[in-house]
This record gives structure tokens, sequence and C-alpha cells, in this order.
């Protein structure tokens, strides 16, 4: 990027009719968005009475509160961010998973463009961008959690095309109470499993015993699976229509399961011997909000069950491991999760999934003796 030259402006003078001296300082200046300069000048000022020297001194006050010496000032750029980052889109979008360009494109048109799309690229620095954090949100006018923020700013670096210094955004304590997401219980897995018919009876089966993402089971492959030694090869997802790499690295896995799944799996597949395994009525792959909208959430409403998505499944199938005594690393491989922190989230959202850790232990409540009765507090709140 070019630099201007420093300034020291000037001092225009002129005399009046009443041999009065005026002078005004005149400058400079960068407009937001725009190459070229305006010329900027101050009110006339009555010098007659001022010295040189307090002329000159006035000169360098104005100039300095101008911010126009600098020696190495940027000069702005022509284009703003909004076209900026159109025109990135343009050229990266592709590059990035089908299942991210929608998320991608919302956070840049939706909460971006209306924040910095007439600034120019070089004035998106730290603070300006700190301060937009404490001021930025959602469409329903909440405030967004800390996750979302970062996700924003990342996105804002990347078209930018630079960081900002370690601990220059400062991020807003998310004091918000954690979403709970539900967790199905057994009797819940089994009745979904026996009202569901076909296709979706061996997907809802599926689900909660790999603990495969939804998209990961679309993707399936007959190919991925072993029947002789009862496993699965998790290698690709469909997501958007399309085929594509499972969500991180840690997702390529191999899952093994156990006989009767097999069996389940060779009785539906019958003699196919490749392609997608789970296909619809249309002999295509299966579409996620027609599982959930025609299949799963029916369902649901019919035995009186919380409404949840498949997702669910996956929490389940990983408190059930747990609960059954699968060591944590065993159980954090076979659901291909990177991070210590998102696997004890998942099995925090099943409630008892430590029972086989308390029968362990001594009853704590047992040592501490019988209940000494009400207080003194209930007793006279009774007698009032």
């Amino acid at each position: 990027m070019k630099n201007r030259k420093g300034q020291l402006g000037y001092i225009d003078v002129r005399m009046t009719q009443d041999n009065r001296k005026m002078a005004r300082i005149r400058y400079w200046e960068d407009v937001a968005g725009q190459h070229e300069r305006k010329r900027r000048s101050t009110e006339w000022q009555d010098v007659t009475d001022w010295s040189d020297q307090q002329v000159q001194l006035w000169r360098m006050q104005v100039i300095a509160e101008a911010g126009v010496q600098d020696p190495k000032k940027p000069i702005p750029s022509e284009v703003g961010f909004e076209s900026h980052a159109i025109t990135w889109l343009e050229q990266n979008l592709p590059r990035y998973k089908k299942s991210f360009r929608k998320t991608l494109m919302m956070f840049i048109h939706r909460y971006l463009i209306p924040a910095f799309g007439a600034m120019p690229i070089e004035e998106i620095t730290g603070p300006v961008v700190n301060k937009w954090v404490g001021l930025v949100r959602l469409q329903n006018g909440a405030v967004p959690s800390r996750k979302t923020l970062r996700h924003l700013v990342q996105t804002l670096q990347i078209i930018i095309g630079k960081p900002f210094a370690a601990r220059e955004i400062r991020y807003p304590a998310d004091a918000r109470p954690k979403r709970r997401i539900y967790c199905p219980t057994d009797e819940d897995v089994r009745n979904i499993v026996f009202r569901a018919k076909g296709v979706y009876r061996l997907l809802f089966a599926m689900a909660p015993s790999t603990g495969m993402r939804a998209g990961e089971l679309y993707g399936l492959h007959i190919e991925d699976i072993d029947f002789e030694r009862g496993c699965i090869l998790v290698r690709q997802s469909f997501s958007g229509g399309e085929i594509q790499s499972p969500k991180t690295e840690r997702s390529h896995r191999v899952i093994t399961i156990n006989p009767d799944l097999v069996e389940m799996v060779r009785q539906y597949k019958g003699e196919r011997t490749k392609g997608v395994l789970l296909l619809s009525e249309a002999g295509t792959p299966l579409h996620h909000e027609n599982v959930l909208h025609r299949h799963l959430h029916p369902i649901q409403r019919s035995l009186g069950l919380p409404r949840f998505g498949m997702h669910s499944f996956r929490h389940y199938s990983v408190s059930y491991c747990a609960r059954h005594g699968m060591p944590f690393d065993d159980v954090r491989m076979r659901h291909g999760h990177g991070s210590e922190e998102i696997m004890r989230m998942y099995l925090h959202l099943a409630p008892g999934h430590d029972a086989r850790t308390l029968r362990m232990i001594p009853n704590i409540a047992v040592e501490l003796g019988p209940s000494a009765g009400p207080s003194k507090v209930v007793e006279l709140r009774q007698a009032v």
C-alpha cells in the first residue's frame, strides 16, 4: 500500500478594508472510502496583534489535531469493504464445503457488510472491530454468544487478509445459560425405531448405535461397510446435495458395530454391492429436512416426546457408551471428537452418565445419618 507524505499546511493571509490582518490554516485531508483528498481550512482568525511565532504555533496545533502530519500516512483505497467482500466471495466461496457456504454468506451479508460496508480495508482496525463487537446484535435483538462473535471476527480477518493483534479484541463474557439439548432415553430410542418403517427404521437404529453424524449416515456407501469384521469406515458426508469430506480430520474413523445391526444392514441392502446405502423411495440419498419433518418429528409427536433432531442420537450414543464402562478415549475416537471439552459437554448433557462410577463409592447420604427434622424457622412459621 502506498503512503502519502506528511504535510505542514500553510497560512492563508488577507487584509481587510480597515487594515485588519486575517488568517486561516489550509491543508489536505483524506476522506473515508475515497482516493482523492479534500481541501480543508479553519475559520478566518483576526491575527493583527499576533506575532509571527504565535501564528506558526497556531498552524502547528491545527495540523497536529487534524493528524495529517504523519510522514507515512496510508492512502485510502478506492474500494470499500462491501465491494471487496463481494469480490472475495466470487473468488473464494467455491473453495469451501457447500455446508459451510450458507453460513459464510449469512455472516458477510447480515453482519459484516452492514457494519463495515463503506469503510476502506485499512481503516478496519482492532479498535474499530473491538467497539463493534460490543454493539453487534442478532436479528432478534439478542446478544450473540462469545463463540458466534469469534466466528464473525475470524471471517472478517479472512476477508480483509490481516489478523488482529493478540488480545486486541475483547469479547464480552457469555453469561447466558447453555442451551439444553435433549438426550433420549433407552426407551425413547426403542420406541422410535419400532414406530419407523423402511429405510427410516434402519436410519434411526444406526444413528444411536454408531453415533455417526446425520450427514455421515446419509453419505455412507455400501463399500464402506465390512460385513465380515462388523465395522464401518467413515470417510465422507452428504450435505447440500453433494458428497463431501467429513466435518473434521478426526471424523475419519472406523466404527465397530454389533452383529444384529450388521444383519439389519445386510437385509436392507439386498443384492446391492455398491452405492449409497440409505436411499429414499425415489432412489436418492436422504434429505435431512424430509427425515425430520416427515418421519422423525411425527413419530416423536405420536409418542409424546420432546422434539429433537438427529444430533440428539449422537449425544445418546456417547452417554450410552460411557454408562456401560467404555474408556473415555475409546468413546472419543469412536465418535470422532477432537477436544476433551466437546466430549465432556456431550457427557454432561446425559443425566446419569456417571451412575456406574457412583455405585463404586460409599453412599455419602447414609454416612451423614438421618435428617434432624425441620428447622426452628419452619416450626415458627407453622406456629404462626
